[in-house]
């Protein structure tokens, strides 16, 4: 919760304007010293007005003001006084935030007292019994009356003069929901009021509401650093720092202010939002979107019920000082197909009437701009602040910063290395740094920097990618058996990812040439030659994630889903910065249909796109066919790297029989490899399976693996390929 009491810089122009009734007196007011002391004074003012009123009332309500009105201006003079000198009076603090007149706050105070003090309810409600008795011809009216549940309307009247106006729907008491009404008629002034259930405690300085919609309660964002200190783009800091001047300049006259920012790293947008109003004086309240849609499901679909309980939202947060930032606004759009109402507009316009700023955190962007235009009449205005993606320059930052913190001994090219390849948020840079201070205080002799390699693998594999799995092999660049020319362009490709800060960055080619960061490389070959080994290769000499994308849970029948889900995927990938690897590529990138009716267009599209995304990705993007004479012509040219994987020959074949078996598996001496390199003409995968199935005969024959037992294993392999298998090229 946002600290109790604290009043905003954008209020300060506002503050001698307080009440319209303030002392006019030559001497200076004296300030109150504490809440307490403000309540003291206010309940001696309603007691004593409801003592005169109560033997001394006009014939009929005439819209007077009967008590001592110097009295009243004292009290208002004195809490003007208290503001200035910052010193907190929740009354006051009320008045300024919902723009509230002398009247109004008379209304709360009376109720205040009213509600709270037994001896004022008593003498309330004899007035109010009096002046019954009078205006009415009751046969008994001699009961003692009890004390009211309500506070009179009329007797209100009767002590404080015309409140009709303050009882409208747009009145700010009835629009900020500060006072609730029974069974009123304003013509008649019949009926009653009560202070709003939060407001009691709050007015009496004892609790603070925290803001909620449903049963969902609103999380607070520290602002534990200052807009100078945080990690992000001196131009989003020099934004947000004019966006808080503009906010508190002495002559702005807006409506509600909404800054809306765009940016994939949420905490630090998040902080953002924290540092710039903690400069204004305000905290931050988190809603999440996510929690209206599920509220608006719990109230039965009632949007008029939603729409109070985030008024009410917007109240608590301002008593509380504090202003609602809004995740997860996708939430809110509709779906038709799903038969999910739009929610949206219906939620940024209640907000918009209820808070004088909000704060949206990503979200449709065009709805949000189309939503205020809609009000600006109203003097509503829109910043929005686009965040763009960390460079390694300011994660290497964030990495100093953190590992400082334990004295981490990292020396500046290992963070160069870990900045370059983990595309890292600063909070998950903070917690990759706390495992790794925590794994060395257990094990002080440990080097450091595997360590840190481990726990950056680790940390990425805690984050999901929506359709792609995560793939995880022990494999490295010296078990791969391979001709010379795809070694070597696969050197390439490691040396194009390690060294992509120094070209990129420093060198300026990114500058020169945007979209360079991509790299997009094409592995083919026949089936089982090592392309799915070569790409966990690729992605272990990286000390990168490889992630494996299901071509098949992409796709939807739903116009428009399966793009949605591609930008999941890519925007999720980018956070991470992992290696993403298109399997059997060619049953999407194959040659275009020509669109012969609708469905192919649609399919069209669809491919389209997602070459679209390949070619945008930042980072490195692995796509595998075994049917190169597929791949549509056209996409083939936007590879920079195409490696091919031949169909090993019998040299390769030998070296991959010698090193595919574990090192505690012992041959019997029949066992040829020459031979079965010679004669058995299958690549690396089904060699790879033929061992283990002859590992498996062995040891249900209790005996090392035998020549009998590899020639069966090779022969189930041919029979998988459909292809024949001559006994007598294999001597057993």
């Amino acid at each position: 919760m946002a600290m109790y009491g604290a009043r905003p810089r954008a209020m300060q122009n506002r503050a001698t304007d307080l009440l319209v009734m303030t002392d006019r007196s030559t001497e200076p007011p004296r300030r109150y010293l504490d809440n307490a002391a403000f309540l003291d004074d206010l309940r001696g003012f309603v007691d004593s007005l409801v003592a005169q009123s109560r033997y001394a009332f006009p014939e009929s309500i005439d819209g007077s003001f009967p008590g001592d009105p110097s009295s009243w201006r004292i009290i208002a003079a004195r809490m003007a006084a208290t503001v200035k000198s910052e010193i907190f009076i929740p009354l006051a603090h009320v008045a300024l935030v919902f723009h509230l007149d002398a009247r109004d706050v008379q209304l709360l105070a009376l109720a205040l007292m009213v509600e709270t003090d037994h001896s004022i309810s008593d003498a309330f409600a004899a007035l109010t019994h009096s002046l019954e008795e009078a205006d009415t011809t009751a046969e008994d009216t001699s009961a003692t009356p009890a004390p009211p549940r309500n506070t009179s309307l009329k007797t209100a009247t009767h002590l404080l003069g015309d409140i009709g106006g303050c009882l409208f729907a747009d009145s700010p008491l009835c629009h900020h929901q500060l006072i609730e009404l029974a069974d009123v008629n304003v013509s008649t002034l019949d009926g009653g009021y009560r202070l709003a259930s939060a407001l009691t405690a709050y007015l009496l300085g004892l609790a603070a509401p925290q803001p909620r919609v449903g049963d969902y309660i609103t999380t607070d964002i520290i602002a534990d650093r200052g807009l100078n200190d945080l990690i992000v783009h001196e131009t989003v800091k020099a934004q947000m720092q004019r966006f808080g001047d503009i906010c508190c300049a002495p002559n702005a006259r807006f409506g509600t202010i909404v800054l809306h920012i765009e940016s994939d790293d949420t905490t630090l947008a998040g902080a953002l939002a924290a540092a710039a109003f903690a400069n204004l004086g305000y905290g931050i309240a988190q809603l999440d979107a996510r929690f209206i849609r599920w509220t608006y499901q719990s109230v039965d679909q009632r949007l008029a019920t939603l729409q109070q309980q985030l008024r009410t939202a917007g109240r608590d947060a301002a008593l509380c000082t504090q202003i609602l930032l809004l995740t997860n606004s996708d939430a809110l759009v509709g779906n038709d197909e799903r038969d999910q109402i739009d929610l949206f507009d219906s939620t940024l316009q209640s907000l918009l009437k209820a808070n004088a700023y909000v704060v949206l955190l990503n979200g449709p962007a065009r709805r949000i701009a189309d939503a205020v235009a809609n009000v600006r009449q109203q003097g509503v205005r829109l910043f929005q602040i686009r965040v763009p993606a960390s460079t390694p320059a300011l994660r290497k930052l964030a990495w100093k910063k953190h590992a400082a913190y334990y004295d981490l001994p990292l020396d500046d090219a290992l963070l160069t290395a870990i900045a370059g390849a983990y595309a890292f948020s600063e909070a998950r840079i903070a917690s990759v740094v706390d495992a790794v201070a925590a794994r060395r205080a257990l094990s002080a002799d440990e080097h450091i920097d595997p360590v840190l390699w481990d726990a950056c693998r680790a940390a990425a594999e805690d984050q999901p990618i929506g359709v792609a799995k995560r793939v995880d092999t022990p494999y490295r660049m010296s078990d791969l058996v391979a001709p010379e020319r795809t070694m070597t362009l696969l050197h390439e490709v490691l040396g194009q990812m390690r060294y992509r800060p120094q070209v990129i960055d420093e060198w300026g080619f990114g500058a020169k040439y945007p979209g360079i960061a991509n790299l997009c490389v094409l592995l083919h070959g026949p089936p089982g030659t090592g392309k799915t080994m070569a790409s966990s290769i690729i992605a272990n000499e990286l000390s990168l994630p490889l992630y494996r994308v299901d071509l098949s849970t992409i796709l939807s029948k739903y116009i428009g889903e399966t793009e949605q889900n591609i930008e999941k995927l890519f925007v999720r990938a980018e956070a991470l910065n992992v290696v993403l690897l298109f399997d059997e590529a060619e049953g999407l990138f194959s040659k275009r249909n020509e669109s012969k009716d609708s469905h192919d267009r649609f399919a069209n599209l669809q491919v389209g796109f997602l070459l679209q995304r390949i070619e945008t990705y930042p980072g490195l993007a692995i796509l595998s066919t075994n049917l190169l004479g597929n791949i549509d012509k056209a996409f083939l040219r936007r590879f920079r790297v195409m490696i091919e994987f031949p169909f090993p020959t019998s040299e390769d074949r030998l070296k991959l029989w010698k090193q595919i078996f574990p090192a505690d598996v012992r041959l019997d001496p029949d066992v040829d490899l020459q031979v079965l390199a010679d004669k058995a003409a299958i690549a690396g995968g089904h060699i790879r399976n033929a061992a283990i199935g002859a590992a498996f005969l062995a040891a249900e024959d209790g005996t090392n693996i035998k020549m009998n037992h590899l020639v069966k294993a090779v022969k189930r392999e041919y029979d998988k390929l459909g292809k024949l298998f001559s006994d007598g090229d294999f001597p057993c």
